[in-house]
């Protein structure tokens, strides 16, 4: 017999930003007496998109844990709901006090409706725009703060942003440092609050000057607008000509993962990024690693003193 509980639709589920729950959470007596807790709930997610089969499950079946009030667990499974049980839950839908027809009929209504609208924003997911999801971060050592924040103009006018580190100690014989992250994230990528030394961090710790750009098609609102891998090439290029005039050097290291290592490939083919600013270069895309010289490749030269990351 069921004392008391309620019941979530669609709650958010805290394994994953893009699944709902239907979560039943009630407490009942059983036969000898006995208090158990009575925890269900039903996943909403994509892998229902443009699936009656896949949609009637999901919103049928439910994953069911019962426990004692000290929490042990006395047993898990899966109910699953056929059509007749759904029928007879429909039919005991109504407001309570008012056991009249038309109002059972206009609360069962407004129920239909409202499960229809949440379910059919998972059926037609692929549809759905993207969102940036904001999570807060707690970290154990304090993260060193970029020295300042610059906006970037391309030649073809788009503006992006790059992170700047300056050492507390700065080595005047080392070139500057440039990261070029992927698409769909930022300098959060070489930042992470998460570690006790990041990317930066480290490279900071050898006395290095460090930027991170955030291009076109990284984690930035300008992404919305479409843009290609190819068209990012303009603000690796943008970003490498603040950093020659900021640092005062004609040359930096470079370290490029994914889609930018692949814009950055594209501006140097085409002749956009000219080879001679760069002194080395690390590039990364999917399994691959590149070390390249690229003062070796354009004038012979270069050497063992080149490998400096």
């Amino acid at each position: 017999m069921v004392l008391r509980g309620g019941v979530q639709f669609f709650s958010q589920d805290p394994r994953d930003p893009d699944t709902r729950n239907l979560a039943y959470k009630f407490d009942l007596i059983g036969t000898d007496g006995q208090i158990l807790h009575f925890d269900g709930h039903k996943i909403i997610d994509s892998t229902m998109a443009f699936s009656a089969r896949r949609t009637w499950k999901a919103t049928t079946t439910l994953y069911v844990t019962i426990t004692r009030p000290d929490k042990s667990r006395v047993a898990t499974g899966i109910l699953h709901i056929g059509g007749g049980d759904f029928l007879r839950e429909m039919q005991g839908f109504g407001p309570s006090g008012a056991p009249g027809v038309l109002q059972q009929l206009a609360s069962m209504k407004r129920f239909l409706l409202n499960f229809t609208l949440q379910t059919g924003k998972y059926f037609f997911f692929p549809f759905q725009a993207l969102s940036n999801g904001e999570v807060s971060i707690r970290s154990n050592s304090p993260k060193v703060r970029p020295s300042k924040v610059v906006m970037l103009t391309a030649d073809d006018g788009a503006q992006t942003t790059m992170h700047c580190w300056s050492p507390r100690l700065s080595n005047p014989k080392l070139p500057p440092l440039l990261f070029v992250p992927g698409a769909s994230v930022d300098h959060q990528i070489f930042a992470l609050p998460t570690i006790d030394t990041n990317a930066v961090e480290f490279f900071l710790g050898k006395g290095f000057n460090v930027y991170v750009v955030t291009h076109r098609v990284g984690r930035t609102e300008i992404a919305k607008s479409g843009y290609t891998i190819y068209d990012a090439r303009l603000d690796v290029k943008a970003a490498m000509e603040y950093v020659r005039d900021d640092s005062r050097q004609p040359q930096m290291y470079c370290v490029a993962h994914c889609a930018g290592s692949v814009a950055l490939s594209m501006g140097l083919l085409d002749g956009t990024i000219p080879a001679g600013w760069i002194k080395g270069l690390t590039a990364s895309q999917g399994k691959r690693n590149v070390f390249h010289h690229c003062q070796q490749c354009v004038s012979g030269g270069g050497g063992d003193k080149d490998r400096g990351i």
